[in-house]
């Protein structure tokens, strides 16, 4: 027969790891989601060739740079705060709202790398649970 104290311990385990697999769940999707979105903006900046294009490809490469090398490890030791928007995705917000579409498809796209800039920040923030 199971004690009282085992079957308590049994569910108290039971339900701490069933809240650590959903966090891990949470997070791993959120970092997809961050992902796709970036991807999606590296694809239609294709839509500015020249120097937007390539200053769009840098400024989210820095933007991923900074989140491996400098936020990564201030979440392992749960001190990053990822309520700030950080300087190199400002900078590549502003750079596509800045820019002067030539065509009907330049619009589209640049509405569109909007949205998914956005989209990657809210995936971001939702990994600070």
């Amino acid at each position: 027969m199971i004690s009282p104290w085992s079957l308590l311990f049994g569910l108290f385990f039971a339900f701490t790891a069933a809240q650590v697999w959903s966090d891990n769940d949470r997070a791993e999707n959120a970092v997809i989601r961050e992902a796709s979105a970036y991807r999606g903006v590296t694809l239609l900046a294709a839509s500015f060739p020249g120097e937007p294009e390539a200053r769009l490809r840098a400024l989210l490469r820095q933007h991923i740079q900074d989140i491996v090398a400098l936020e990564w490890p201030m979440m392992a030791k749960r001190t990053a705060s990822l309520v700030v928007t950080p300087r190199a995705f400002a900078e590549a917000l502003q750079a596509t709202i800045a820019l002067t579409p030539a065509n009907p498809g330049q619009q589209m796209a640049q509405k569109e790398i909007v949205a998914q800039l956005e989209a990657g920040l809210e995936a971001r923030r939702a990994t600070a649970f």
